[in-house]
């Protein structure tokens, strides 16, 4: 194959760029489209801009969300909560870290949650044993909640001091 010479005829290599968002689709360059086609467009460009925009959109709405904070467990004794999280809008909730590394005695980690959008009810329990507990705890939960929702903790013995409890709630916001 030597230097020959293309037929401009058959094969335009040096077609015009299409001007943004056209709409004939006469040409492959119609149909292909150019970086500055808007979502407006019939263009293979204008179709992948409206697909990113639908999964950003996606993204805002599935992103973890997280909530990370102290609580000061107070030397009063009984049931104390550690986070309680007020919503009317659907939220999936992923799970709880708790880190019980300053309490001295036993005790019970709660959950509950307003089924009827009214009265708390006691979904989980877990127990916590100092001596042979580890101190961070991780409770996977995978609530899916529209009303509020609390976790609490309960001294087993007096405490005899405000014990500070860290804690991080990790959810997503369906709606």
């Amino acid at each position: 194959m030597g230097h020959e010479k293309v037929d401009s005829g058959i094969f335009d290599l040096y077609q015009d760029v299409p001007t943004a968002d056209a709409a004939t689709n006469l040409h492959s360059r119609d149909v292909v489209g150019n970086k500055s086609d808007t979502v407006a467009g019939t263009s293979l460009v204008s179709i992948g801009k409206s697909i990113k925009a639908v999964a950003d959109d996606i993204k805002i709405y599935t992103a973890l969300s997280e909530i990370v904070s102290t609580v000061n467990y107070t030397d009063v004794g009984g049931e104390q909560t550690i986070y309680e999280m007020a919503t009317t809008t659907r939220r999936l909730i992923h799970g709880v870290w708790i880190d019980l590394v300053n309490m001295t005695k036993d005790g019970t980690i709660k959950f509950y949650y307003k089924i009827d959008g009214t009265s708390y009810r006691e979904v989980k329990a877990y127990t916590f044993a100092v001596a042979t507990d580890s101190d961070g705890v991780y409770i996977a939960l995978n609530f899916g909640v529209t009303n509020n929702w609390k976790v609490t903790y309960t001294e087993g013995a007096d405490e005899a001091a405000i014990r500070a409890i860290p804690y991080s709630v990790i959810y997503e916001v369906r709606e």
